[in-house]
């Protein structure tokens, strides 16, 4: 199986994956369209937290921890703080990785409920071309570029007719997510499917939020 073959399916699996979890969980129980920007709000949301991360005194790029629903105690292994929280509740992954994780699995749902043609063989072929990006060392520029290029899917949805364009910027957001994660030294989808195995715990639309 060829790189580009493997990439495809991967992306694949997870866009099909994270858009039926979330319309199992209520988030699509509305038509999408009325709600593009709340969706893309949200994925502006997470690179915010990603942000936020960084500042961190103690910042570590590949550190994701994992938190009590209880008690707000943090663990770093996940299996100590499943025992710890008890079999009927699952601690929340926390941390860099997971966020821009979370901007992946926004972005990707996002596609998928926009009803974009050819997402996922799109968003390969971007993140092909984007891999001169991954050579840039600043992580404050990287973490600039995915807000700049959220900002542009902004800008795309505010018209009918730039699915297109949609397509590209959010094909460009993941493709900027991978590149964070290899200059970081994390395995991106590896992260993916941690919150994407959280999410399936998490009640109907996170317990009721609004977007």
């Amino acid at each position: 199986m060829s790189e580009t073959t493997e990439k495809t399916d991967r992306v694949r699996h997870w866009a099909r994956d994270v858009h039926d979890l979330a319309k199992a969980k209520g988030w699509h129980d509305e038509p999408a369209y009325p709600r593009r920007f709340q969706m893309v709000g949200n994925i502006a949301g997470e690179v915010a937290e990603a942000w936020e991360e960084a500042r961190q005194k103690d910042f570590d790029p590949k550190r994701i921890y994992f938190v009590s629903p209880h008690n707000g105690e943090k663990w770093l292994d996940r299996e100590i703080a499943r025992t710890a929280v008890g079999s009927a509740n699952e601690p929340k992954p926390e941390g860099f990785p997971v966020e821009i994780a979370d901007v992946v699995i926004r972005a990707l749902d996002t596609m998928a409920a926009l009803g974009i043609e050819d997402v996922t063989e799109h968003t390969v072929r971007v993140m092909k071309e984007n891999l001169r990006q991954r050579t840039n060392p600043d992580l404050w520029q990287q973490l600039c570029f995915l807000y700049r290029t959220v900002g542009r899917v902004l800008s795309d949805v505010d018209y009918d007719d730039s699915p297109a364009m949609t397509r590209e910027n959010l094909a460009v957001t993941v493709a900027r997510c991978e590149a964070v994660a290899d200059l970081c030294g994390f395995d991106l989808w590896a992260v993916v499917a941690i919150k994407h195995a959280f999410n399936g715990t998490r009640s109907h639309r996170h317990g009721g939020k609004r977007a």
